[in-house]
Order: C-alpha cells, then structure tokens, then sequence
C-alpha cells in the first residue's frame, strides 16, 4: 500500500500495531490505531488475504491501484481495493475487535521495522484470538459450495485415529456416498479452490497453521477451517466425478485442494507430537508452487513454521531484507543439506534453463519454480547407490556457492533420448523407435539382474516404482511391451500398409514382428535382437489374433476401457504402468553410458556429462564439467536412476576424490 500516516516507532521489539474499526453504516470507513505489547496478552484478531484481487481473474488495474481511502486516526490513508473490501465486510458484520493487518500495522517503507514484525510473525499469528481468512465477496457459486461442505460430518479423529496408526479415510468415502452431491455442488466445490488465490500463496500457509481458531469470510457468509478441510478431502478423492474435472484437473490451480489438505494434516499430526518443525530447507522446497511478490518471501514466509538453526557454524536464517535471493536461495538449500541424509535435496533443483532467478548455484534450487517432475529417491528410501554415511560437505559462508563433496566418478553419458512424451500424439510415436535405437545400438544395453532388456528398460522407465502396491512385477513389461509395440506397429504401418491386412490374416510369426520393427525404423541386426526376447515372441502373435485395430489403437495410446464404477463419466482409464512411466519418465530423458549401463536423468542431460556418486548418496547425480574450470570443479545438472547399480551392487570399496560444485 501507498500510506500516508504518520507511523511513529514502536516503543520496542515486541510491540505492535492493531487496527480498530469504528461501527458505522457510512461509505467512509473511520479505523483508530493502537500500540499494544505481545508480552501482555492482547485482545485481537488478525487478518489473512492478498493483498491484490482474491480470485484469478481479478488482474485488473482497480486491485493493485491504491484507489481506496478510510482513515487512521482520522487521517486519510490509501489502501488497495480487497482490504477496502474486506474491511468494510467486516465492519458490517460487527467483526469490530481490534485487527492486526499486515500492510497498515506495519510501516511498509521501514525496512528495518519490516525485519523486526515479521521475526514476530509466529508470536502475531499464534497470539490472536481468531485468524479471519478474507476470501472476497460471495457468489453463486460460493453459496452453492459453502452449503454443500456443510453437509459433511466427517471428523479429524475418524480420519487420524492416533499418533501410532495410519490415517482411515472410510468416513471420508461414506459421507461422499451418503451426501449423494450433484455436479453443481461438486464443481462449486472444486472451484472454491482453484478460483482463490488465497489458497496459492506462501504467507497465508503460516497464517493458517500458526491460527488458535480461523474461519473463512466470503463476502457476508462465514465457514469453518473443518469445513473447509472437508471439502478438500472431497475434491481430493472424488474430483473425477465431476463435470468440470477435465477442464481443471491439469490446472496448477487444481492442485490447491489436495495442498490445502495435506497441509492441515501435517499441521495437526505435528500437534500430536508425532513430528517437529522441519528444516526451512524442506519447507522451501515443498511449497515452492505457492506465490509471493517478493522472491525471498518463498524463504522467509516459512521461517515462523521451520526450523532455522542448526548444529553446525551456519548462522540462522532470519528474515533479513538487506540479502539478495541468491544468498537466501543458497543458505535455505544448505540447510536442506543439513537436514537430510543422503544428499536428497539435490534433487530439487529442477531444470535450470527455466529458472527465474538467473545464476544460481547449479546446487541451489530456484524456490520460485514448481519442479518440471518428481524426485526419484522416496521416505522411506529404498534406494541405496552407495553405503550408508553422514552427509559430509563442506560450505563457508564467506564463499557462497561453493560446496565440496566427496565423489565417484562412475561413467559418462554416451547418448540420450526423450524418456516420455505425448500418446494422444500419433507424430511423438516416433520417440519408441529412437528408445529402441538407443537401448539396441550400437550393442545391446546390460540387463544388469533384469532377466532381458525389455525389462531393463521397462523398470528404468519408471525407476523401478509401481505407484500401485496391488501391480504384479511381472506386469511391468508386458505392459509396457504392450503400449511399444503398438506404437510401433503404428509407426511401421506408414511405411509398410501390408503389415495391416497380414495382422488382419493373423499372420503374427516371427518374421512379421522382425518386418514390423524394421519398418518402424529399428535397424536390422538390433530388430534381430529385440525379437529374441521370449515376451515379444509371445507378443507378435497375440497382437495379430486378439486385438482390433481400435484395440491396438487404445493400448497405444496406454488406456484401456474405463471400470464400471468411472464408465459414466470418462470412456476410457490409463493403464497402471502409463501411469507410473509418466510419474517418473515425464519431462526426463533416458540415457546410456560408455560402460553400456541404462538411466533415466534430467531433461538437461547431455551426451559427455558424468554420472557420479557422493559419498553416502542414495542415488547417482549427472555433472557437467565446464571447460573453462578446473577438472575438480563441476556443475550440477540432477539426480539419474542407473539400472543395476541402485541396490549396493557396487559395494564398500569406491574411491572418493573431493570436487567442488558451483
């Protein structure tokens, strides 16, 4: 806000402004302005809402000009439109209690006052009365969703039952049956979610979890935090059932729901006593989807929820606007270091090419970006690429961005592919040829324990992780042959039309597949090797007395028809294991190494890149020398799975020389 009062200093550090509304039925809203001391107890509640428009539309310039007048004290002050509104809200609904609101209560032009109120920020929050979540005025569809999450009972004690059982959502399902919610109150409730931008941004996160009490003010109707965490479940499981879900369910904003409701979860189960604060490092990294104006407001909006010192010589992080993000970036990622075994949180990085913050250490995430896929390592961690030690590096404060680390040098990167990419796109089915290629050629990759390639590949493809506990191993690559080689059919059809009326004569011996790959683009001597596998030989055969055209179609493409308990709604499901390849494979390439080692690595992956190990790492890492730099200096590009080596198979006896990432 642009303000005008005249702020005087705050007699100390632990004192605050609060804001109090004069009731009234004028256009004019009249406020007075008081100092209070946290150390005494104060009667308030506090506000949380964004500061520009509350929904996503709302982008015009009337929010985030200050347009708006009320007066302090009876001095005129300007402020944006949705605390105007909000205020005004609140007044009439005689919500009149003295309000810590953060962009009046603090002199936004005092710096060194900003630092100071926002150390307080857990002592603000956790001290109120009451938190009131501004969500803007009410609607239709406000109405329609507010009364629909009302009609749920479920509990908190029914879905976390105790500290030392898993969570039951049998409540859950059986309020969802029992309410029996049309289409309109379903999507009502969806688009409660992913209309607000409350729900998006970092600063409201701590707001909401440090509140004693919090309920939701939409215009003049009022809902509870359990309603609305209700709601949340509801969407979360049952969203596919709704009308709109194919217009939404691949919208960041869609997401917010399922956030929403983790985050309260994992509130309140740190309220039982089952788990403390988590590094700062961690939190940065698990909320980076949420939005702040100020970059480093992606670090310090979570200091009040984190944990910030540690037990070595790094000083604590605190919110200190006089830092660059570089420096907040780089200190909140060591800290993710410190926190966790087994160098984890390397693979946060994410694609540097699409980072907005330029210059990073190749090491140190950019917290503004969403990550482009999900991390391959996993809690509890089976993966074990290297014995179990401490997480030993080195890092000076007086060097930012340097970090030395004890590494392996493993193999190089001989040739890369795309891992994953569009099935509704008959043109990207060309990627299964150059898969092949790159597996086949120039001699067959290692199977490395599998007991051929097809399932060497098929388990690399998704880092051996089946999302689905209830999949059969031996289903994996025969789900998988099943959607290659009818991309492959489809591929070879254009170039050769009369494999389709040999398909069609249920001609399907051996040397139709051999035809079939050769004409896809497979060379031969590697189209000879691939039919060897005894699944493809089963397969041929199969493909051309079972499956119809449109059959082949549909597994091409990874679907199958959709269960009884869907069929009204979607045609058709994705198949388990498309499923898990897109999981892991989506947005990363699949390499191999001059030793013949198959892995799956970041999209920034390049041929002449290094596949290394750090002393106790649960995974390998990709590395990039620049020729500029010394041999022992290296850049980051990710984390990789490299089939054959993610159990211990290397053993105890790697040699580890000092590098240094930037």
């Amino acid at each position: 806000m642009m303000a005008s009062y005249p702020y005087r200093v705050l007699p100390a550090a632990r004192h605050i402004r609060l804001l109090v509304l004069r009731p009234g039925p004028t256009d004019v809203i009249h406020c007075d302005m008081q100092v209070v001391n946290l150390d005494h107890d104060p009667l308030y509640d506090c506000l949380s809402y964004c500061w520009s428009g509350p929904r996503n539309q709302d982008t015009g310039e009337e929010w985030t000009n200050t347009t708006n007048t009320i007066t302090i004290d009876d001095t005129e002050v300007s402020v944006w439109k949705n605390l105007f509104n909000a205020l005004k809200s609140f007044r009439d609904l005689g919500l009149i209690s003295p309000l810590w609101v953060d962009a009046v209560c603090i002199n936004q032009d005092d710096l060194a006052e900003r630092m100071s109120q926002v150390a307080l920020m857990a002592n603000i929050y956790g001290g109120a009365r009451e938190v009131l979540v501004w969500l803007g005025h009410e609607d239709q569809n406000t109405e329609i969703a507010v009364n629909s999450m009302s009609q749920l009972t479920f509990t908190w004690e029914q879905f976390i039952p105790g500290l030392d059982k898993d969570p039951d959502i049998s409540g859950i399902q059986q309020d969802f049956v029992r309410c029996k919610f049309t289409d309109a109150q379903l999507s009502a409730m969806i688009l409660f979610f992913v209309d607000n931008v409350w729900f998006s941004r970092v600063w409201t996160l701590q707001e909401m979890l440090l509140a004693r009490s919090l309920r939701f003010v939409c215009g003049h109707v009022m809902v509870s935090l359990e309603a609305v965490w209700r709601a949340s479940a509801i969407v979360t499981m049952h969203s596919a059932a709704s009308s709109i879900w194919h217009q939404v369910h691949q919208l960041p904003e869609f997401a917010r729901a399922r956030t929403f409701f983790d985050d309260v979860n994992d509130a309140r189960i740190r309220v039982m006593g089952r788990d403390g604060p988590s590094s700062i490092g961690i939190l940065a990294h698990k909320h980076r989807e949420r939005n702040a104006t100020d970059p480093r407001d992606k670090v310090y909006g979570l200091l009040a929820l984190s944990r910030t010192s540690t037990k070595t010589h790094i000083k604590p992080i605190v919110a200190d606007y006089s830092l660059d993000v570089h420096t907040v970036f780089t200190k909140a990622a060591v800290f993710g270091l410190l926190a966790w075994e087994g160098w984890e949180t390397l693979g946060f990085v994410g694609d540097r090419n699409e980072n907005k913050i330029p210059n990073l250490p190749s090491w140190v995430p950019d917290y503004t970006q969403g990550m482009p896929w999900k991390p391959l390592q996993r809690s509890p961690c089976r993966f074990r690429v290297t014995p179990p030690s401490e997480t030993t590096f080195s890092y000076e404060e007086d060097w930012p961005g340097c970090l030395v680390a004890p590494y392996h040098r493993f193999d190089t990167v001989a040739a890369t592919c795309p891992a994953y990419w569009d099935f509704d796109d008959t043109v990207e089915y060309s990627h299964i040829v150059n898969m092949f290629n790159l597996v086949l050629c120039p001699k067959p990759i290692q199977a490395n324990g599998s007991k051929d390639l097809l399932e060497a590949l098929a388990l690399t493809l998704i880092a051996d992780k089946v999302e689905d506990s209830h999949e059969v191993h031996r289903d994996i690559p025969r789900q998988f042959a099943m959607i290659a080689f009818c991309q492959l059919l489809h591929v070879a059809l254009k170039c050769d039309p009369n494999i389709e009326r040999l398909l069609n004569q249920g001609d399907g011996d051996l040397e139709l597949v051999l035809r079939c790959l050769t004409a896809a683009g497979i060379k031969d001597d590697q189209a000879k090797e691939l039919v060897t596998i005894p699944l493809i030989r089963l397969l041929g055969p199969g493909l051309s007395r079972v499956q119809s055209k449109e059959e082949r179609s549909l597994w091409a493409r990874g679907l199958e028809n959709a269960p009884v308990d869907l069929s009204l709604y979607v045609a058709q499901t994705r198949i388990s294991f498309r499923v898990d390849w897109l999981n892991r494979a989506g947005n990363r390439y699949l390499f191999r190494t001059e030793r013949g080692y198959l892995g799956l690595g970041p999209r920034t992956i390049k041929v002449g890149d290094q596949v290394g190990l750090l002393q106790g790492a649960q995974v390998p890492y990709i590395f990039r020398h620049q020729e500029k730099d010394p041999e022992t200096v290296l850049d980051l590009v990710g984390e990789s799975y490299v089939h054959g080596i993610m159990y211990g198979e290397l053993g105890s006896g790697l040699e580890y020389h000092k590098i240094t990432l930037y």
